[in-house]
Formats: structure tokens, C-alpha cells, sequence
């Protein structure tokens, strides 16, 4: 079984905010706190390890709230692979109520250069031929340097690509050759498009799916393309993290199976709307 290293570039040390309701421009006061660990590729690595794969969350973290984050992974028994930056991580704020949620986030950490460079050689250290390397969120000051340093490790290495990414890195990344390609309707309004079959056929991706919260979703494999419609659910929803939820599923059937299917998708999917009905989808 292949081992599996998460790429989060812009970690987030998350403090969720339970209210009975929240009304805006008054005191609120909380009925409930938590304090987590969040960043896209924390999630999917969480959810790997609860599949039963190895898998590595590979970091970056600064000042004290870098360290405290290291400390939550280190209590839940996640494995991360920290590199440690001069930037403190930055920092959230989920507000619940009975009704809706909304977060809040400090500015993002500047990720340089040398930092991704070192994540790049670290990770080499540890992987062999057929591993996965999932890049998941966003990366802060996306660079050519960086793009370069991303591929020399994928190749050198022989790694499995996977990409769940948005902004200026989708656009380089988007025509490179993956294993998975995931992304939200929004993040891929930056490609002009008529149709998902259109920008199918431009990726490189051996799987392409396209995900749009209760909507309808979209696969791509190769020419074929196919809709999904995603469960309906009742009651409260908790989105945020679904689609991570939806991620580890599609790399566990890649690590497992060597390749993604419709049914693949179509198993994500349900997965998530059943998790999307729970606090905590992640276990912590």
C-alpha cells in the first residue's frame, strides 16, 4: 500500500463558536467552544488515517500558534511532518448558530520560496516510487519557483499527483498530468468554459471532478463525463469539510485500487452528505 503525504501550505488553527443564535453588532456569548487544527490537507490526512492508510500531513507552522497546532496533531495522533516557518500560522474563527455558519480568518502566512523547498526535500526523504502527494488548498504567494520545486519532487520521485487547489496554482496546475484533479464550481470559474465537457478535454487529469455543494456535481475519465446529483439531507447541515471528506475518498480508492470511477465518485459523494449531518466530521 502506497503511502500518502498531504500538502497543506496554509494551516489554520481554528477555534469554533457554538451560539444559540448569533445577532451581529451585539454581545454574543457563546454556548459551547472547541479549538481544532484546520487546512485542507490536515483533513484529508485525518480522514486517511481513520480509512486505515498511512498517511502524513506535511506543514507549515510558525510562532506559538504553529507550535500549539503541532501539539493538537501530536494529542489526536495525526501524523504531520512540520517545517517550521518565521510567519506565526494564522488563525479562525467558526461562529454556529441554530441557523447558519460563518468563518472569519486572519491574514494568510507568507509561505517563501525556500520554505516550500525544504517541505519539497523533506518529503523525498520518505517517498518512494507509486506514493501519493496530494496538494490540498491554497498556496500563499504562488511562485514559478514553486511550481518547479513541486514537479522536480512528483517526477524525481515518481510520485502519484493529486490536486484540490484554486487561484493561481490551478491555473498552472490544471494542465499538468495528475491522478486526481478535485474542485469546486467556484474555484473553476476561472477557466472560461461553455460546459464540463469542454474543460475536461483540457485537463491532464486521468480523473476530473468537480464538485458544487448541494448541486450537481460533475466526473470527468478520459472523454467520458457523467452528472451526479448529491443526497439530499434533512436537518442541519455542517459543510464545512465535505468536500475534503470527498478528496480522502477519491485517494483511498487511488491508493487502494490504482485509479478512480464513477462509482468512486458517486461513493465520496454520499459519504460526505452523510457526514455533513455531524459536528466533528473528522473526529476531533
Amino acid at each position: 500500500m502506497p503511502k500518502i503525504f498531504t500538502l497543506t501550505c496554509n494551516l489554520l488553527a481554528q477555534h469554533t463558536l457554538d451560539f444559540k443564535e448569533v445577532r451581529f453588532g451585539e454581545v454574543n456569548r457563546t454556548q459551547a467552544s472547541e479549538f481544532c487544527v484546520g487546512g485542507k490537507g490536515v483533513n484529508v490526512a485525518a480522514a486517511l488515517l481513520k480509512f486505515g492508510l498511512d498517511a502524513t500531513a506535511v506543514i507549515f507552522s510558525g510562532g506559538r500558534t504553529g507550535e500549539r497546532c503541532g501539539d493538537f496533531l501530536s494529542e489526536k495522533g495525526i501524523k504531520f511532518l512540520p517545517v517550521k516557518t518565521a510567519f506565526e500560522t494564522r488563525s479562525g474563527f467558526v461562529c454556529r448558530d441554530e441557523n447558519s455558519e460563518t468563518s472569519f480568518f486572519t491574514k494568510d502566512a507568507l509561505l517563501t520560496d525556500a520554505d516550500f523547498g525544504i517541505a519539497m526535500s523533506e518529503i523525498s526523504k520518505y517517498a518512494e516510487s507509486g506514493d501519493i502527494l496530494a496538494l490540498c488548498g491554497s498556496v500563499p504567494n504562488w511562485t514559478n519557483a514553486k511550481f518547479s520545486a513541486l514537479k522536480a519532487l512528483v517526477e524525481k520521485a515518481k510520485m502519484r499527483f493529486v490536486c484540490d487547489t484554486y487561484g493561481e496554482p490551478l491555473k498552472d496546475l490544471f494542465f499538468e498530468k495528475s491522478e486526481i484533479l478535485k474542485v469546486n464550481a467556484d474555484e473553476i470559474r476561472a477557466f472560461s468554459a461553455s460546459s464540463f465537457c469542454e474543460l475536461n478535454a483540457k485537463t491532464k487529469a486521468a480523473f476530473f471532478g468537480v464538485t458544487n455543494g448541494a448541486e450537481t456535481a460533475y466526473a470527468g475519465i478520459g472523454a467520458k463525463t457523467e452528472a451526479f446529483i448529491p443526497r439530499k439531507i434533512r436537518g442541519r447541515v455542517f459543510a464545512t469539510g465535505c468536500g475534503d471528506l470527498v478528496l480522502a475518498c477519491l485517494i483511498k480508492a487511488l491508493a487502494e485500487k490504482g485509479e478512480c470511477g464513477f462509482s468512486d465518485f458517486r461513493s465520496a459523494m454520499d459519504f460526505a452528505s452523510e457526514c455533513a449531518s455531524q459536528k466533528g466530521i473528522f473526529g476531533f
